[in-house]
């Protein structure tokens, strides 16, 4: 049976990955079709892919009733009873408290509700939870909140307590997935990287290697090449060991596991991402890559968001230099005015959050890890060629 792909969320940094890889990966003739599919239109020239078997479709409003989800599925996803493999990066961010668990929860389950009528052949379906976005599977957002588990931090680490269980929406979401899996015929599994870093055609508030590329590429017009950059965290959130999970990897591994015909790796989590380090170690790294010299941070403090609004402030302080970088590149507009340098709090969080990668190594995945200046100037060359950043 030909393998189609559907991707719930393409315009983000998993969802666009996702679609790259399953075109080339595990070799350009695994999949005859990949449907790109975003809330939003993307043009082909912000895909930045332009294979003939990439189709793009956008306009399914899954947070509308099944019924009418299902009639845009069959509407605008060509042949979506045919489909094999879903791979879903679908998210909601609502500023109401409380709200964003059962707008989440929701929209899952709507889809796969819609899906049972649509796309009767589907064999697997891919969720991706973990730590791409606060709320963090582990608790890692809650440090200083809740008590959290001794790491690494393994598939099987007891979930949170409440009353901070019910603000984390990948518990809900799994637990509607094992529900559907249970009357159903098609397998599942649960991705969980940290922090994705990667590309994506959309402006995304949360994406690291974004608002880094913007400040390090500011930086470096503002001082020049061999400048000394401190990096935009406290101290102690510099040097606690964390994981980062490049976007590519990430979705190799997703698809890798969605391929396998082994029922035991049916309908289990793994965590995903490349070797543990600090982000004091990585950043010398980061900004060599835009010809800066990285230095450790200049302060500790008890505000984890502080580093994130001094870095915003001086960008606000410089915005006439990146209109001027605009200019002579011809980037898009409206780049600063949409990132989101509060998303730098990633840096910060001042405790030892390892992930336990051993599940999915002996599951068989056998994937080198991507160095850090790899997965950092892939997204930044990419964000160069889609017009968002200056060339490095």
């Amino acid at each position: 049976m030909a393998r189609i792909a559907l991707v719930f969320g393409a315009s983000g940094v998993s969802g666009w990955a996702t679609a790259r890889e399953l075109l080339r990966y595990p070799d350009p003739t695994t999949f005859t079709r990949v449907v790109a599919l975003s809330n939003r239109t993307l043009s082909r020239d912000k895909a930045l892919l332009n294979d003939p078997r990439l189709e793009l479709a956008s306009g399914v409003d899954l947070t509308r009733p099944v019924n009418l989800v299902v009639e845009a599925l069959r509407e605008k996803v060509r042949d979506v009873d045919q489909v094999t493999h879903v791979y879903w990066y679908a998210y909601i961010h609502t500023v109401e408290e409380g709200s964003i668990v059962e707008a989440n929860a929701k929209l899952l389950d709507t889809t796969l509700r819609a899906l049972k009528v649509a796309a009767p052949n589907m064999v697997h379906f891919t969720l991706q939870t973990g730590g791409k976005a606060p709320p963090q599977y582990y608790g890692a957002h809650l440090v200083g909140t809740a008590s959290l588990s001794p790491v690494p931090w393994k598939e099987d680490t007891p979930r949170l307590q409440e009353p901070f269980a019910s603000t984390v929406f990948y518990y809900r979401q799994i637990d509607i997935l094992a529900g559907h899996a249970k009357s159903a015929t098609w397998k599942w599994n649960d991705v969980r990287p940290d922090p994705v870093i990667g590309y994506s055609p959309t402006i995304n508030p949360m994406n690291l290697a974004l608002i880094v590329g913007i400040y390090l590429a500011l930086y470096r017009a503002v001082h020049g090449r061999g400048a000394k950059v401190a990096i935009p965290a406290n101290i102690s959130g510099a040097n606690a060991p964390n994981n980062e999970s490049p976007a590519d990897y990430v979705a190799r591994c997703a698809i890798w596991l969605s391929l396998r015909e082994d029922d035991a790796l049916s309908g289990r989590s793994f965590n995903v991402a490349v070797r543990a380090s600090t982000y004091a170690e990585r950043w010398t790294e980061i900004a060599a890559a835009w010809g800066l010299e990285g230095v450790a941070a200049q302060e500790d403090g008890p505000d984890p968001m502080r580093p994130g609004a001094m870095v915003a402030q001086w960008i606000s302080a410089h915005a006439e230099t990146w209109t001027k970088l605009e200019q002579e590149h011809g980037l898009r507009k409206g780049v600063l005015e949409a990132a989101g340098f509060d998303f730098l709090v990633v840096m910060s969080i001042p405790v030892d959050r390892r992930y336990d990668l051993s599940a999915i190594q002996e599951a068989g995945w056998a994937e080198k890890d991507e160095t850090v200046r790899q997965y950092y100037t892939e997204a930044w060359e990419r964000f160069a060629e889609a017009k968002i950043l200056p060339p490095m």
